[in-house]
Formats: C-alpha cells, sequence, structure tokens
C-alpha cells in the first residue's frame, strides 16, 4: 500500500521525531575532526575552509601536513615519527609569518569534548626551543546557561605546551586536552572557542598545533521534541487547507 503526499509527510515527521527523541535519550555521538579530508595537493599547507564540519573557523587558521612539517623543520619532536600526510591545523592566516588568536564557532550550541595540542618547533632539527609555552582556550556559553543565575558568560583554561629541558623549553608531544578536567562548567553548551597563543619571553613567533578537534551536538530540548507532534499537525492541516477546492 503506497503513502499519499499526506501520508509521506507524515511518515517524515514521525520518523524525524523518533530521532529528535532518541538524541535526547542518548545523546549526539562526539564526532573527532583529524581535518585530514581537506584537499591539499601539494601536501605542504592550504587555507581552512571557513565553513568546515558544521563550524565555521576564523581567517586564522591553516592546514598542514605532518610531512611538510617534518620536512620543512627537520625534525619529528612534537608530531611523532613517520607521519607524511595526515594534517593538522596552525594558527596562521595565509599570508602571515606570526601567529594569533584563532577561533572557530556555532550559531548551533555545541560540546567541547577535547582538543590536541603543542607547540610548533620555528628553528631547524639543532633548535629544540618553541616561541610559545601556553595556549589560553576560552570560550562563550550558549544562552540561556550564561544569561543569568550568576553563571559566567565565558570561561577559560590555560594549556601548557612545553616543558623545560636544561636551558631550553622542548614541546610536548601532541596532548589531548579534557576540557571536563578544568571544571565541570566545561561540560556546557557553548558557541564560540577563541585560542590564543602566549608566547616565551620576548619571542614574537606565536605558532601552535591542533588536531584531533572532538566537538558534540547538543540535543533538543524536551520542549522542541514535545513540540514536534504540533508542528506536524500544523503541516497536515496547510496541505489539506492548500488541496481543498476553492
Amino acid at each position: 500500500m503506497g503513502f499519499g503526499a499526506g501520508g509521506r509527510f507524515a511518515a517524515v515527521a514521525g520518523l524525524m521525531l523518533s530521532v529528535a527523541l532518541a538524541q535526547t535519550a542518548s545523546g549526539s555521538p562526539v564526532r573527532v575532526l583529524g581535518f585530514d579530508d581537506i584537499p591539499n595537493e601539494l601536501n605542504t599547507r592550504t587555507p581552512l575552509p571557513t565553513e568546515y564540519a558544521g563550524l565555521a573557523f576564523s581567517g586564522s587558521w591553516q592546514v598542514e601536513t605532518y610531512g611538510y612539517y617534518n620536512g620543512s623543520r627537520g625534525n619529528n619532536l612534537s608530531v611523532g615519527k613517520g607521519i607524511v600526510n595526515p594534517q593538522h591545523l596552525i594558527n596562521l592566516a595565509p599570508g602571515a609569518v606570526t601567529g594569533g588568536t584563532a577561533v572557530f564557532s556555532s550559531a548551533v550550541p555545541f560540546y567541547l569534548r577535547g582538543l590536541t595540542l603543542t607547540a610548533f618547533l620555528t628553528g631547524d632539527r639543532i633548535q629544540t626551543a618553541s616561541t610559545v609555552g601556553q595556549v589560553r582556550v576560552d570560550a562563550l556559553l550558549a544562552p540561556p546557561v550564561g544569561a543569568g543565575g550568576g553563571l559566567p558568560s565565558t570561561i577559560s583554561f590555560t594549556a601548557e605546551l612545553v616543558r623545560q629541558g636544561g636551558s631550553v623549553w622542548i614541546p610536548l608531544p601532541l596532548t589531548r586536552f579534557d576540557p571536563l578536567a578544568y571544571g565541570d562548567i566545561w561540560g556546557s553548551a557553548l558557541t564560540q572557542v577563541s585560542l590564543t597563543p602566549q608566547p616565551l619571553g620576548t619571542a614574537r613567533g606565536t605558532l601552535f598545533v591542533m588536531d584531533d578537534l572532538q566537538v558534540q551536538a547538543v540535543p533538543l530540548p524536551p520542549s522542541a521534541v514535545l513540540l514536534l507532534p504540533s508542528l506536524v499537525a500544523l503541516g497536515l492541516a496547510r496541505r489539506q487547507t492548500r488541496r481543498s477546492p476553492v
């Protein structure tokens, strides 16, 4: 037995309601953004699209292959040995020499579940010092969490990217930072995350590496799910009205 237009609409709406109920009950999956699917034909460095994986990225991001990083810098210290083409991000706008704050955001609230960072070596294989020692991670809380009740509208934590080795600072390996380790407030829904490098001493080079960004969509609130049947009924009523003879 086939479906009419109204039946098809009801079936699709029912499916949407089922998905919404399942999402509310179990939450959406955590997505790991590795940036390896972004075209980079020369396997060097390329601008990151301003819209990627449902997030808006500022122009202060570029995609770089690990092979290019290791080859041009003559080292494997920060990113591991033997990695050729998989990619990471650096906080560097095209044509820039030094990096600054880099941002990603979304009009639809999301959870930040993890990100992997390390310092970016600015010298060759002989120089083990980096010019950035920390990255401050700031976030905007999604309303209504930050709208009242004494809760802040912004939160932050500082990620340590280097350790001291003798008289020099040595970048840590790529390290996953769990925001929840910096307080339960990091379990809140966010709309924007910015990463600001903290240079060592008077250094001007302020590049860092980010990979494996972990984000999760915020489930629909119960009120929105309860509203869906009404929207379905309204849609069916409008379809019937349009089909009725004048």
